[in-house]
């Protein structure tokens, strides 16, 4: 339930705590409108997946387990250097890799979606968060 102040405006949300990104390789988790949401970070041109990976996204696959219907959404990313064709392959086999991992920990592979965003190569983040696949949580509408 939302507070609200005084005036019978709604209090500001509290700022989750910011996500620390990890310098090359690594695996973050956060909760956005209360599902668990992803993030695989990979060196530069790599699309090995974490060894961590299995227990920072045991989560989703929990959430996976207890919401029938639920779907994840798994996009991928690449740093704007290089080769743009070269880059959009990378940015697919990386969600490949992480579709793959989601497999092994026992998620459904029916229950993944490989969703290409609009733009793969991300130019507003820093070069270490654009190498990245994000995983997300998709309910049935």
């Amino acid at each position: 339930v939302a507070e609200v102040t005084e005036a019978g405006v709604p209090a500001a949300p509290v700022a989750a705590p910011a996500v620390v990104v990890p310098e090359g390789s690594g695996v973050t988790t956060q909760e956005v409108e209360g599902k668990p949401a992803v993030s695989v970070y990979f060196d530069t041109a790599k699309t090995d997946v974490t060894p961590d990976f299995a227990a920072v996204a045991a989560p989703v696959k929990a959430y996976v387990e207890s919401h029938p219907g639920a779907r994840l959404a798994v996009s991928g990313y690449n740093d704007p250097r290089g080769d743009a064709a070269m880059n959009a392959e990378l940015s697919k086999n990386r969600a490949k890799s992480v579709r793959a991992a989601l497999i092994l920990i026992g998620v459904p592979e029916a229950s993944i979606d490989l969703v290409k965003p609009a733009e793969t190569t991300d130019t507003e983040d820093s070069m270490v968060q654009a190498r990245r696949v994000d995983i997300s949580v998709v309910d049935p509408s």
